[in-house]
């Protein structure tokens, strides 16, 4: 999974998790929260946890903003 999360464009982390039989993967990627690609993003990553039998337990925001 982290692998094509990683090929996917995003930055990816993965761990065992704290019961050390499970595993972590943490996935980041800007995407903006306007339109199309935010609810897209969440699909997908629910999509995919899914085939792996995993679990997607939501999403944290970072509101940035961009000069330039």
């Amino acid at each position: 999974m982290a692998a094509q999360l990683a090929a996917q464009g995003y930055e990816v982390t993965s761990r065992k998790s704290a019961d050390e039989k499970n595993w972590l993967v943490l996935a980041e990627h800007d995407v903006s929260p306007a339109g199309q690609a935010f609810g897209s993003a969440r699909e997908a990553l629910e999509r995919l946890a899914r085939e792996h039998s995993g679990q997607y337990d939501g999403y944290e925001i970072e509101v940035s903003s961009s000069s330039g």
